[in-house]
């Protein structure tokens, strides 16, 4: 870097730390106003306690800036700063603890402190403000790295690094626990967070596998179990079948329903057959979605694991970037951490510190050149809000100038300046103990110290638990071999499927026939399950078809309407009861027919009107001339309800 360019970003740096020891109100506990908004695209400035858009982010920053400047007023005003906002989060107790976005970043944050400063105190503030993140753990959390568990438990394992503190590994054991609860199989690999509001699971490193993996990763080398690294791994693979070497990014699975237009568009969409639109996702290179992000996970990947396809998957995301950060002269982007020029260039910096090569520092200078272009000729920065707020510039660490500013302290001292996109656990193993750990140890904390066969059956049993059962009391030597297997890439719903399909010749007359029930009914429901394209597509048929529904059986019409078993809906025998299979968003649910239930069901396995349903029905039931009213009326109402829940289809 020449000496002018150092130069102006040092004075920078100076003068936007200058700008917020200025802003700072000291009559508030969150010392800083940053800008949010409501999720109606109003935009306001308010106060928030996080390391993502509050205070918390700001004081970090202001603590970096007066380590490297060796100027005191900037880390008094930090300490001042990081004691106001933990002394309010003490008193105002939130049971919302993502690492980035929640109360364990204000704990990440008063932890750098202590290392920074060596002040004790700050350490015990960061260890009892998390006492209470148990709550955090529900079924509706998210599981992602900026919003949700994932995020909390490097949190509490960086916590554990800096303390030794043993009551954080039952806490990170719970959250390892939660985790491979969650865990969803796709096609190949494993993704979390499966909502609605998008394709499929989403990759990236915020909101995606990537950042879950990324933590996995970091998990399994801390506790020495390589067993975690079968779910880093898997997650990493899920990814992989989602890059795409004609654009050089990796899908982006968002497809939500926000606003008035959205509902409208998607309705639209579905209505003329556009299944295109609920099947092919967008490109975005950020550190939140892309490209960025996904290769600061590769780059740590390819520190702790031997596969070379980490280090293509790294050079492929480095490209896509320098392809939208650096190639490009740009001044209507904006900088910020999150989605900007600053937190893109972190994957330059990252690829800088693994291997010296002076050229990803080129980049970043090129990234910054055009960061201060863009000061000089606007008098402002340009926030993560973008054109929605256009004139509003933010001051916090993800979204504003206090991120511009860590951007410009990352690439000036790349090796004492830490990431805060991608913290890694730096010591080695901590100790003994968990180096080398004891069977006590491992007892105390199984999801901790799970070996893969114990995490493989955890995600197999998803969709195959009663399969599971009867192999545990019918072949349990046979199960345990094949669970035993040492494989991070393996197809794990498929894989089981053709093992037992090997197996079932092989067992007892007695014990096939029972296998088989259940085992065809789980199969079945894996088939669906993979039959599912897109959430978010089937979110809007659902709710389309339900309401069309709702209408059709009050309408004079509905004798004459024509029916069929819906698309994603099939019939299994089992020997105990007909069970009726159904996808919706979230996955393919189970009921149990009644043997008249299934009899109409049935009945339109081939399309027909409701009309000639009736009469098919009622020719295959035994009944005195009397009763074939009544058997209508119930074939009737049972026809309504296939139809609500979605197992009949108005064609």
């Amino acid at each position: 870097m020449n000496n002018e360019l150092r130069a102006r970003i040092e004075t920078e740096i100076c003068r936007i730390a200058d700008q917020l020891v200025s802003d700072a109100d000291w009559n508030e506990s969150f010392p800083w106003m940053t800008l949010t908004t409501d999720g109606d695209s109003n935009y306001h400035f308010a106060r928030s306690d996080s390391m993502y858009g509050g205070s918390a982010g700001i004081a970090l920053f202001l603590l970096e800036t007066g380590r490297f400047a060796g100027e005191q007023r900037y880390t008094n005003t930090a300490e001042k700063a990081i004691t106001a906002i933990l002394e309010e989060c003490r008193q105002k107790p939130s049971p919302y603890f993502a690492f980035i976005t929640g109360r364990m970043s204000v704990s990440f944050v008063a932890l750098r402190f202590f290392q920074r400063t060596g002040k004790r105190e700050y350490l015990s503030q960061a260890l009892e403000l998390v006492r209470g993140c148990q709550e955090f753990l529900t079924p509706h959390s998210a599981d992602d790295f900026i919003n949700g568990t994932s995020g909390t438990l490097l949190g509490l394992l960086l916590l554990h690094e800096a303390s030794g503190e043993e009551w954080l590994l039952e806490l990170a054991n719970d959250y390892v626990r939660h985790l491979l609860s969650k865990a969803q199989p796709g096609a190949q690999g494993l993704y979390w967070d499966r909502t609605h509001r998008q394709i499929r699971g989403l990759c990236g490193f915020s909101h995606g596998a990537a950042g879950i993996g990324f933590v996995f990763a970091e998990a399994a080398r801390y506790v020495n179990n390589s067993a975690l690294n079968y779910i880093a791994e898997q997650a990493y693979w899920y990814e992989e079948r989602y890059y795409n070497p004609a654009v050089g990014n990796w899908a982006d699975f968002r497809k939500g329903i926000y606003r008035d237009e959205d509902q409208q568009e998607h309705e639209e969409n579905y209505r003329n057959g556009n299944m295109e639109f609920f099947t092919q996702g967008g490109y975005m290179n950020a550190w939140c979605h892309g490209a960025a992000g996904i290769g600061l996970s590769r780059l740590r990947a390819t520190e702790l694991f031997t596969n070379p396809l980490y280090r293509t998957e790294a050079d492929n995301a480095i490209a896509m970037t320098v392809k939208t950060n650096v190639a490009i002269h740009n001044l209507e982007s904006n900088f910020s951490l999150c989605h900007g020029g600053g937190g893109n260039a972190d994957v330059f910096i990252e690829a800088y510190r693994l291997t010296k090569d002076d050229k990803y520092l080129q980049y970043c200078e090129t990234v910054a050149a055009m960061a201060l272009e863009q000061f000089a000729r606007d008098g402002s920065y340009r926030s993560g809000f973008g054109m929605a707020a256009p004139t509003m510039e933010d001051r916090s660490l993800y979204m504003g100038i206090a991120g511009v500013g860590y951007f410009y302290l990352r690439l000036l001292d790349p090796m004492n300046t830490p990431s805060v996109e991608a913290p890694r656990l730096e010591a080695p193993i901590l100790s003994s103990a968990l180096s080398n750990p004891s069977p006590t140890l491992k007892e105390r904390f199984p999801f901790l110290f799970a070996t893969q066969a114990k995490i493989r059956t955890i995600i197999i049993e998803k969709i195959f638990a009663r399969t599971l059962r009867h192999l545990n009391e019918s072949a349990p030597q046979a199960l345990e071999e094949y669970l035993g297997t040492n494989d991070y890439r393996i197809n794990e719903l498929p894989a089981f499927i053709a093992f037992v399909e090997a197996l079932l010749p092989k067992l007892s007359e007695q014990d096939r026939d029972a296998l088989v029930s259940v085992f065809g009914l789980e199969r079945a429901k894996y088939y669906l399950e993979m039959r599912i394209e897109s959430a978010s597509y089937l979110f809007i048929r659902t709710q389309l078809e339900h309401k069309r529904a709702q209408e059709a059986i009050v309408s004079e019409d509905f004798p004459r309407l024509r029916l069929q078993i819906d698309s994603f809906a099939e019939i299994v025998e089992t020997d105990a009861a007909s069970i009726l299979l159904y996808a919706h968003a979230l996955g393919v649910a189970e009921q149990q027919l009644s043997p008249f239930g299934a009899l109409v069901l049935s009945t339109f396995t081939s399309p027909h009107t409701v009309e000639e349903g009736l009469e098919r029905i009622a020719e295959q039931i035994d009944h005195e001339p009397e009763q074939r009213e009544q058997i209508s009326a119930a074939a009737e109402n049972q026809i309504k309800q296939l139809l609500l829940v979605g197992a009949l289809r108005i064609l």
